[in-house]
């Protein structure tokens, strides 16, 4: 999907995804034209990273739970690829 349609199943913005993608948060690939395209895992990717935000996590934070970014929120937490002590922060 393109980062409008991206944009528009998470809430977040156009700007908010460019930004998550620079700080390494969320990968894209590249068309030939050059426009970003995300896989669908990229909207539970963003609901979590939107979600650890709210909660008050930085994302220097959030860098350490990359890989349980892209599961389900509801699963997020049982996550077994990321530091305790973020997931104890989130909780």
């Amino acid at each position: 999907m393109q980062i409008g349609a991206l944009a528009q199943s998470t809430g977040a913005s156009r700007r908010s995804i460019r930004y998550y993608e620079q700080q390494g948060l969320l990968e894209s690939q590249r068309t030939g034209k050059g426009w970003r395209v995300y896989d669908d895992l990229a909207v539970h990717r963003v609901l979590n990273v939107r979600a650890l935000i709210g909660a008050g996590l930085t994302v220097d934070d959030i860098r350490q739970v990359v890989p349980c970014l892209d599961m389900k929120t509801e699963d997020f937490l049982a996550c077994q690829g990321s530091p305790d002590e973020v997931l104890a922060m989130y909780e």
